[in-house]
C-alpha cells in the first residue's frame, strides 16, 4: 500500500494550472462518486481516498482517467494514512452509507471512524481548508462532535450535512435500508414487500439534488459552523412510494404486505427542517427520480447480484510522458562556427517564442477586458457574452501554450514562474465562465424587471425569469468561490509581466471578494423576490423619503412619503404625497419624546418625526402606526431612502428633465432643486413639495421602463451600496424576507452581543447618533469625525473616551444652514457608567436624568435610557455657524473579571442611517501581559497598543484575539 504523503508528492510534479485540491473521503461511494464528477466540473483537482470495502471502483469509472483526478486505496483510519502538500476543501464522506445502510456500527467500528475523522480535521486544520462532513446515522454523533470541537478550538471552517432516504444511480441495492429493497424487488421480479403496514414515513431525496446542497453547503456564503439536513421536504409513505414505483412498472408489478422486519437505515424524516439561508430544495420530482433509477439499473442488472465488489488493491497509476531532447543531432560535426551559430538561433527561439507569445496573448486580453467593461457599463449584454467568449478562448490557448513550454521553464529555474502564472490562468478562466452566467442572469432579471414595470396587465413568465435568474447565480457563485481560493493562493510577485504593487493587488482582490458576497447575497435575495413582489397576493409597502440634510436618528426629516403596490407580479400603485397632508388627519393627542417636545417645540407626535428610534424597525413600526391612525392605511412594510439613494438614481439613470418645471435634475444640483421646492414658498396645505416629488419620481420611472439597454444590473448594485452605507433601509412583516435583511445587515436594526457563545469574550459597542432639531439643514455644511480610546489596565478594569468634533462650515451664504441644534445620543454597551464630560477639553458640570424629570439650571442635562439592550446618553449640543466643537465622553464597562490565558475583544461600530462616511480613529491600549495573536491588517501594532482608524461608510466589527504571557 503506498502513503498518501509519497502519492501526494506524486501529484505535485502534474499539478494542472494551480487548480483548487478538493479531497474527498469516500470517493468510491455512491454518493461521493457524484460529489467527485461536479468537482470536476467546477475545475477543482480532485483526490478521492477510499478503503473499497464499501465503495466500488465501478462507480468511478468515467472519472479515473481524467486529468485532474487521483484515485488512491488507502483506509483513513489506517496509522499509514498522512497527508501532506495543498488542499483547500476536505468532504469526508468515509463509511456515511455503512451507517445509512447499518453496516459496521459496533463499538470499536465507531472508535476507528472517530480516529479517521480526527486525522482529516487536522489536514484541513494544518492548510486552513474548509471541511463538510456528511452524517447519515445517530452513531455518527461522535464524528459531529469532534468536529464542533475543532470549530470552536481551533475555529476551524467547518460544516456538518445531515443526509436520508438519498436514491439514484449507482446506489447499493444490496442494502437493506427501506428504498434499496424496492428498488431491488422492482427490478428483480416486481413484487414489492411492504413490511408490517407500509407506513413508515420517508423523505426520497435524488442523489443530484443533494450533490447540488454539498456543493452549496461548503461554497456559500456564511455556512461555517451550521448542520444543515439535506433532505427533501415532501414526506411519503413506504407503502406510498411502493405505489409510485408500481405506476413506473406497469400492470404486472405487485405489492403484497409481509411479516414486520428490522428496517435498517434510520430516516431523518421527523425533525428534520429544509436548510434556512442556503437556498436549497429538492428540484428531481419522486416520479422523475425513480424513472432515472430504473432506468439506470436496467442496463446493470449486474449490480444487484453482487452484495458488495472485491476490493482492489492497486493504485491507478497516470502515464507520465518523458521527452528526451538530443540536440547533437542538429549540430554538424566539424565546424564549431556553424554549430555555434545554430545553436544560439535555437536557445533564441526556445526562450522568446513562448516569453512573446505569451506576451502576445496578456495583451490581447487586456484589451478585451477594456472593451468588455465599456460594454457593460453600457448595459449591452449580448456583446459582453461575446467579449467574454473571446477571452477565455484566448486564456484557453494561453493555458495550452504555457503547458507546452513547461520544460523551458523548468530548464531556466522559473518553476515558480510557471506554477504561479498557471494559477492565475486557471482563476481568469473559472473567472470567465462566472461572468458569463452571471450575464445570462442578469438577462433574466431584466427581463424580470421589464414585467413587473410594463403597463401591460399580465405577469406572465414572471416565475420562469426569476427561476433561471437563481439558477445562474447559484451557478455564478460556485465559479466565483472557486475563484476566491485560486486568488488567496496565488504569488502574484512571481507572475509573468505582471507589474503591479502589491497594494494594488490586493486592492483588486479586495474588490473581487467584497463582488462575490455581492453575488451570493443576490442569489439569496432572489429566493424572496415572488413574495416581495406579490406573486401570491397583493403587497403594499410605505415609502418614507427623508432628507439627511436635516439629519434624524433614521435617515433624515420625513418630508414626503409613498405607498407603493404590488399584485400578481405588477406594479400597480405608486402613489407620493406631502406628509404633513397625513398629520393634517389625525385626531386625538400622541405624546411625543422628550427632546421633540422641549428642544423642537413641538407638543404632539406625528409622522414627520415618527423615526425616533436609530433602530429602523422600531421606527418603521411607530411610522406605519401614525400612518393607520392618520390615513387608515395598512402596509406589508416599510422601505426608507435618503438623498444619497436618489442622487445615486441620477448617477445611473442620466439627468432628468422636468418639463413642466423647466428644469433639469442631476446628481450634482438634486439638493439644491429638492430644497428650493420644499422650503421656499411653503405653508401648510401647499401641494409644491409633493408635486415635485411626484414629477421627478415618475420621470424616474419612465426612464426605467423605457431607456433603451433595458438592464437592471447597475440598478442592483446601487441599491447593494446604498443598502449597505444605509442610505436605504428596509422592514418587512414577511418574516424570512426581514430574516434576510437582517442577516446582511441591510434592516438597520440595533446590533446584539456579537460574542453569542464564544467563551472569553468580551463585546464592545459604540454608536453615536445625530438628530438635527434646529429645523435647517445644516448637516450639509456639518463635518464630523470620532476619535475612541480604550484602555485595559492589569486589573482588567475597562475605561474608554469618545472624542467627537463637530465643524459647521455654513459661512452664511444661504439659507439652508444656521446654527446646528443637535441632540446627541451615544449608545454604548449595557451598564456602561459615564463618568465625566468635556466640552472643548474643558471640564463640563453635568447631571445625568431617567425619564421625564425637571431639569436643572446651569448645567448639561444628560438623559440616560436603557433601550434595544443599549444604554444611551443623550443630551444638546449646538455649534454655531463658522465653528467647532469637541464633545468627549468618559465612561466605565463592567470588569472583565479573573480572565483566561487566551481572548476575544470585538467591538462593534455601527453607522447611523443616513449618517455621511463620518472618519473614526481607535487607539487601544491593553495590558503588557497580553500579547495580540489576531488584529485587523491596517492596524498599527505596537507593545501594548493598537491603533486604527477609518471611513464609517459601513457598520464595522474590529476583532482583537489576545494571549497571556505565561507567568
Amino acid at each position: 500500500m503506498i502513503n498518501a504523503a509519497k502519492r501526494q508528492q506524486a501529484l505535485k510534479t502534474e499539478e494542472s494550472f494551480g487548480q483548487p485540491v478538493a479531497l474527498v473521503a469516500g470517493a468510491a461511494g455512491f454518493i461521493a462518486s457524484f460529489l467527485c464528477e461536479e468537482l470536476l466540473k467546477l475545475n477543482c483537482r480532485v483526490v478521492g481516498i477510499d478503503n473499497l470495502v464499501t465503495g466500488s471502483k465501478n462507480n468511478l469509472e468515467d472519472i479515473l482517467n481524467h486529468r485532474s483526478f487521483e484515485f488512491i486505496n488507502e483506509d483513513i483510519n489506517s496509522d499509514k494514512f498522512s497527508w501532506t502538500g495543498k488542499v483547500d476543501y476536505v468532504f469526508h464522506l468515509a463509511g456515511v452509507e455503512e451507517y445509512a445502510e447499518g453496516k459496521n456500527v459496533s463499538l470499536n467500528n465507531l472508535l476507528v471512524k472517530a480516529s479517521g475523522t480526527s486525522k482529516l480535521l487536522e489536514v484541513a486544520k494544518k492548510y486552513e481548508a474548509k471541511f463538510e462532513l456528511v452524517t447519515a446515522h445517530e452513531a455518527q454523533m461522535g464524528a459531529e462532535a469532534l468536529l464542533t470541537e475543532y470549530y470552536r478550538k481551533f475555529h476551524l471552517n467547518a460544516r456538518i450535512i445531515r443526509i436520508a432516504d438519498v436514491y439514484g444511480p449507482r446506489q447499493n441495492l444490496n442494502s437493506s435500508t427501506p428504498l434499496a429493497n424496492l428498488f431491488r424487488q422492482a427490478l428483480l421480479n416486481k413484487t414489492l414487500k411492504i413490511p408490517g403496514d407500509g407506513l413508515k414515513i420517508l423523505r426520497p431525496t435524488y442523489i443530484s439534488d443533494l450533490i447540488t446542497g454539498l456543493l452549496r453547503a461548503i461554497f456559500g456564503q456564511n455556512t461555517d459552523g451550521k448542520i444543515y439536513h439535506l433532505v427533501s421536504s415532501e414526506e411519503i409513505s413506504l407503502i406510498g412510494f411502493a405505489h409510485e414505483l408500481q405506476k413506473q412498472l406497469g400492470e404486472n408489478a405487485k405489492i403484497v404486505f409481509v411479516k414486520e422486519e428490522d428496517l435498517s437505515g434510520g430516516s431523518l424524516a421527523k425533525g428534520a427542517n429544509t436548510p434556512k439561508g442556503l437556498g436549497w430544495s429538492t428540484k428531481v420530482g419522486m416520479a422523475e427520480g425513480i424513472q432515472k433509477t430504473l432506468a439506470y439499473f436496467s442496463t446493470r442488472r449486474e449490480l444487484i447480484k453482487e452484495i458488495y465488489p472485491i476490493p482492489e488493491v492497486n493504485i491507478l497509476q497516470k502515464r507520465v510522458v518523458k521527452i528526451e531532447l538530443n540536440l547533437s543531432q542538429f549540430f554538424p560535426k566539424g565546424n564549431f562556427f556553424r554549430s555555434a551559430l545554430l545553436a544560439l538561433l535555437i536557445l533564441i527561439l526556445v526562450f522568446s517564442l513562448p516569453a512573446l507569445s505569451l506576451f502576445i496573448s496578456i495583451k490581447t486580453n487586456e484589451n478585451n477586458f477594456r472593451i468588455l467593461g465599456t460594454q457593460i457599463k453600457s448595459q449591452n449584454l449580448l456583446q459582453a457574452q461575446a467579449t467574454l467568449a473571446e477571452i477565455k478562448k484566448n486564456f484557453t490557448n494561453m493555458q495550452n501554450k504555457l503547458t507546452f513550454y513547461g520544460w523551458v521553464f523548468n530548464l531556466l529555474g522559473k518553476e515558480d514562474s510557471f506554477s504561479e502564472t498557471s494559477k492565475l490562468i486557471s482563476a481568469g478562466v473559472l473567472g470567465v465562465d462566472g461572468a458569463s452566467h452571471l450575464l445570462v442572469s442578469a438577462k433574466n432579471f431584466n427581463d424580470a424587471g421589464q414585467i413587473i414595470f410594463s403597463p401591460e396587465e399580465t405577469s406572465k413568465g414572471l416565475g420562469i425569469k426569476l427561476g433561471l435568474a437563481k439558477e445562474e447565480l447559484i451557478l455564478a457563485e460556485n465559479k466565483l468561490s472557486l475563484v476566491q481560493t485560486e486568488l488567496s493562493n496565488v504569488d502574484f510577485s512571481k507572475v509573468l509581466f505582471l507589474k503591479l504593487p502589491t497594494e494594488k493587488v490586493q486592492e483588486q482582490i479586495t474588490r473581487f471578494n467584497n463582488f462575490r458576497i455581492l453575488v451570493s447575497r443576490l442569489r439569496e435575495t432572489s429566493n424572496v423576490f415572488p413574495q416581495i413582489f406579490g406573486l401570491s397576493g397583493k403587497k403594499t409597502y410605505l415609502l418614507l423619503f427623508t432628507n439627511n440634510m436635516e439629519l434624524r436618528p433614521v435617515g433624515g426629516f420625513i418630508g414626503s412619503y409613498g405607498l407603493v403596490s404590488f399584485e400578481k407580479g405588477k406594479l400597480t400603485e405608486l402613489k407620493i404625497d406631502d406628509v404633513y397632508n397625513a398629520d393634517g388627519q389625525l385626531t386625538g393627542h400622541v405624546e411625543p419624546p422628550g427632546p421633540i417636545r422641549k428642544i423642537l417645540g413641538q407638543p404632539h407626535w406625528y409622522l414627520r418625526d415618527s423615526n425616533w428610534s436609530p433602530d429602523l424597525g422600531v421606527s418603521a413600526e411607530r411610522a406605519e402606526w401614525f400612518l393607520e391612525k392618520e390615513t387608515g392605511k395598512r402596509v406589508d412594510g416599510t422601505m426608507v431612502m435618503d438623498l444619497n439613494v436618489v442622487r445615486g438614481l441620477l448617477s445611473v439613470l442620466g439627468p432628468m428633465n422636468l418639463a413642466d418645471y423647466q428644469e433639469t435634475i442631476t446628481a450634482d444640483n438634486l439638493f439644491t432643486k429638492a430644497t428650493s421646492y420644499s422650503q421656499e414658498n411653503f405653508f401648510p396645505g401647499s401641494t409644491q413639495k409633493k408635486d415635485f416629488l411626484s414629477a421627478l419620481s415618475g420621470k424616474i420611472i419612465d426612464q426605467l421602463l423605457t431607456r433603451q439597454n433595458k438592464s437592471y444590473l447597475g440598478l442592483l448594485i446601487l441599491v447593494e451600496e446604498e443598502l449597505r452605507e444605509k442610505h436605504l433601509g428596509f422592514y418587512l412583516h414577511d418574516e424570512a424576507t426581514e430574516n434576510l435583511v437582517a442577516r446582511f445587515d441591510f434592516g438597520g436594526r440595533i446590533s446584539g452581543d456579537v460574542c453569542g457563545i464564544q467563551k472569553n469574550c468580551l463585546s464592545d459597542y459604540l454608536m453615536v447618533v445625530d438628530a438635527n432639531l434646529g429645523v435647517n439643514k445644516a448637516n450639509y455644511y456639518i463635518k464630523k469625525n470620532v476619535q475612541h480610546k480604550i484602555n485595559i489596565s492589569e486589573d482588567l478594569k475597562i475605561s474608554e473616551t469618545v472624542d467627537i468634533t463637530y465643524e459647521n462650515t455654513d459661512l452664511g451664504k444661504t439659507k439652508l444652514g444656521g446654527v446646528y441644534r443637535n441632540y446627541l445620543r451615544v449608545y454604548l454597551p449595557p451598564a456602561t457608567q459615564l463618568t465625566s464630560l468635556q466640552v472643548d477639553k474643558k471640564d463640563a458640570p453635568f447631571i445625568i436624568t431617567k425619564g421625564d424629570k425637571k431639569e436643572v439650571e446651569g448645567v448639561i442635562n444628560i438623559e440616560q435610557t436603557e433601550e434595544l439592550g443599549k444604554t444611551a446618553y443623550g443630551f444638546l449640543v449646538e455649534v454655531p455657524p463658522a465653528n467647532k466643537k469637541v464633545i468627549s465622553l468618559y465612561y466605565q464597562l463592567p470588569n472583565l473579571g479573573e480572565g483566561e490565558a487566551e481572548g476575544l475583544y470585538k467591538l462593534v461600530w455601527q453607522k447611523q442611517i443616513g449618517a455621511q462616511n463620518d472618519e473614526y480613529f481607535l487607539s487601544f491600549s491593553h495590558p503588557g501581559s497580553w500579547e495580540v495573536v489576531q488584529s485587523p491588517t491596517e492596524a498599527k501594532t505596537t507593545p501594548g497598543k493598537i491603533e486604527y482608524g477609518q471611513s464609517l461608510d459601513a457598520d464595522k466589527i474590529l476583532t482583537l484575539r489576545f494571549k497571556k504571557h505565561a507567568g
